[in-house]
């Protein structure tokens, strides 16, 4: 058998030059890309090409900090699916599972709920292949699927979807009132030395928001199409399929001004356009176009009983990163839906 060959820094610097002229000759092809564009292609080159997670990626999530995460929330799918009549058929699908880390750690904590396991069918949305790989060793359950997006899983039986850090890295559009009205902002082309720039361009505002009438000159506003597309898709199977949904993400309840565009790699913030599809891109989510419940991820995992697991565990430190209001429990929000008639644990 033939070893793999090692990749060296100078074979990395070729990838990161190859994925950055394909970009530019999408420009100069097609002329400024607006940022949702942007986001598009750098998200789906990223992760197609790596493990983005743990100490040896660019970033760590909940799941990677603590197995009290993944219990939690596998409490609260339990209790919801109890909320439901206990259907003999659960789809329970997870949008950007990573490791396979949180469907592993739901799976365990949920092993003694009676008939719980029996009615799951596991449903994995994900488009990287070194990740599915990852998964498929994780995640231990006679019925598992993968699929490239939501809109594959099934329509019919009942359904409950997660997503934790998923929303962040769906594309949003950017708008900046300049002295000559409101412009999208966009992605082209330095004219001398052909780089990436940030730049303004023409455009038809989609909406009127209350918070653009109070922005100044050089204020940028956020709106996300896709991700106020994606969780409408996932309300309307809802009314359809009955179960519920639950997303975790760093973000607001806006509408905001700011803008929060941002890149990662080796577990610090860089340069968006310097590392182009070779770092986390994500910006924060504005979870008052969804409606639903919304309160923080602190909140939300005390009320579920973290603290009595962290007690027994001895896993105090953890969770204190995962609930402190001044670390990831006031930062992330936890938005959740349900059918009509159900109300879901963890909020007030």
């Amino acid at each position: 058998m033939r070893a793999a060959p090692r990749v060296t820094p100078r074979r990395k610097e070729r990838r990161e030059m190859s994925f950055a002229a394909h970009l530019r000759q999408k420009i100069r092809q097609d002329g400024a890309m607006d940022i949702a564009s942007f986001m598009a292609l750098c998200i789906a080159h990223y992760y197609k090409s790596r493990d983005p997670l743990g100490r040896q990626g660019d970033f760590t999530t909940a799941p990677e900090i603590s197995q009290m995460f993944g219990e939690m929330i596998g409490i609260w799918c339990a209790d919801l699916w109890h909320r439901a009549g206990a259907p003999p058929v659960l789809h329970l699908v997870e949008c950007g599972p990573g490791r396979g880390t949180l469907m592993a750690d739901l799976l365990r904590g949920t092993k003694h709920v009676t008939g719980f396991h029996e009615a799951l069918h596991i449903h994995l949305v994900e488009i990287s292949p070194p990740l599915r790989a990852l998964q498929k060793h994780a995640v231990v359950h006679e019925r598992v699927t993968w699929h490239e997006n939501f809109e594959t899983t099934p329509e019919t039986g009942a359904l409950i979807v997660i997503g934790n850090e998923f929303l962040d890295a769906l594309p949003m559009r950017q708008y900046q009132r300049t002295a000559e009205g409101w412009m999208e902002c966009c992605i082209g082309l330095d004219p001398q030395t052909g780089a990436l720039v940030r730049g303004v361009m023409p455009c038809v505002m989609p909406c009127v928001m209350p918070v653009s009438r109070a922005a100044g000159i050089g204020d940028v506003i956020e709106i996300s199409p896709a991700r106020e597309k994606f969780v409408a898709g996932v309300r309307a199977r809802l009314t359809r399929q009955r179960g519920g949904a639950l997303f975790i993400d760093y973000g607001y309840n806006g509408p905001a001004v700011g803008d929060t565009l941002q890149a990662v790699r080796n577990h610090d913030y860089v340069c968006v356009l310097e590392t182009a599809g070779e770092a986390d891109l994500t910006s924060h989510v504005d979870f008052a176009p969804f409606g639903g419940f919304l309160t923080t991820q602190g909140a939300f995992l005390q009320a579920l009983g973290i603290a009595l697991r962290a007690e027994r565990l001895g896993l105090q430190r953890d969770m204190q990163r995962l609930c402190a209001p001044d670390q990831m429990g006031g930062l992330f929000k936890v938005c959740g839906f349900c059918s009509d008639g159900l109300r879901p644990a963890g909020f007030s």
